[in-house]
């Protein structure tokens, strides 16, 4: 190879080298953009995973407490609903009641009263006396069925007093019930909003790794080609140096020979010549015998 043709691999070959470098450095400065900008959108990450944990924790505890109060409502519900069963009975009996007692237990006595004052006075037949004396039995059975109808009454206004105040626990209880559960809901929205924010964060984080990943190959590409590209301009000054050395060496020979074959024509011409050129011209035939 010619020393010009060996110059021009060198100079590209030192250029291409040239350009790894900054090549590197480059990729070097972004492959630590990315890993910083990986590290910080890992760091949001973890941040809103956390922020997520306690407001599910908090969701939860909300919910547990809505679940409670639900449980409280449904057990009054129930004794509201068995009240109200009772009541209906109760509003049912005292209509079978007051058809069958139409009028008061004041006008029962008294014509009870009156029926028996009716048999201890009078001369009646068997068959007479037989009759009223059925009329009284039926008038007793009234009365203790009117004064069931009085309890029943009882009964009813404390059933409908137990509803009014099963009403009235329960309305604080479905309000609470209400709020706890719009809560609930506004933090669940915030998760969900901290969900998609983390999706993003851990999108973008790993679009961010993939390309520290992808610059770190790239490196690895570039050392390897720098080392190769190393060795081949060592290779090749090696190479120009050897052949840098061999070219002087001729040249020296070529002058030498130019030399003695010059002084030798000025010795056969009878010209004077120095005592150095005179040992070149002699020393260099002893050589040449020495050699033969």
């Amino acid at each position: 190879m010619k020393e010009e043709a060996l110059n021009e691999e060198i100079e590209q070959i030192e250029h291409n080298i040239s350009q790894l470098i900054k090549s590197k450095e480059t990729l070097e400065k972004d492959t630590k953009k990315w890993l910083t900008e990986r590290n910080r959108l890992n760091d949001l990450f973890q941040k809103l995973k956390q922020e997520i944990a306690i407001l599910k924790e908090k969701r939860d505890k909300i919910n547990q407490e809505v679940l409670g109060l639900k449980e409280k409502r449904e057990e009054l519900k129930k004794i509201l609903v068995e009240n109200r069963d009772v009541v209906d009975k109760i509003f049912n009996s005292l209509r079978e009641l007051k058809i069958k007692i139409p009028h008061g237990a004041l006008r029962l006595t008294k014509e009870r009263d009156e029926i028996d004052w009716k048999i201890q006075t009078n001369s009646l037949s068997i068959q007479k006396e037989k009759e009223l004396l059925e009329r009284i039995k039926k008038i007793e059975t009234n009365l203790v069925e009117f004064d069931h109808s009085n309890k029943l009454k009882q009964e009813l206004h404390e059933r409908k007093k137990e509803i009014e105040s099963l009403k009235n626990q329960m309305a604080p209880l479905r309000n609470q019930q209400m709020e706890l559960s719009k809560e609930s809901d506004t933090i669940h929205n915030e998760i969900t909003k901290l969900y998609d924010n983390a999706k993003k964060f851990r999108e973008e984080s790993n679009e961010a790794h993939k390309k520290y990943e992808e610059g770190l190959k790239q490196l690895t590409q570039i050392r390897a080609e720098y080392i190769l590209q190393i060795k081949k301009v060592k290779e090749l000054r090696k190479k120009h140096q050897d052949l840098t050395e061999s070219e002087s060496l001729k040249k020296i020979e070529n002058y030498k020979k130019k030399s003695v074959s010059e002084t030798l024509e000025k010795f056969k011409k009878d010209k004077k010549i120095t005592l150095e050129e005179f040992k070149m011209i002699f020393g260099k035939e002893e050589t040449q015998k020495d050699n033969d």
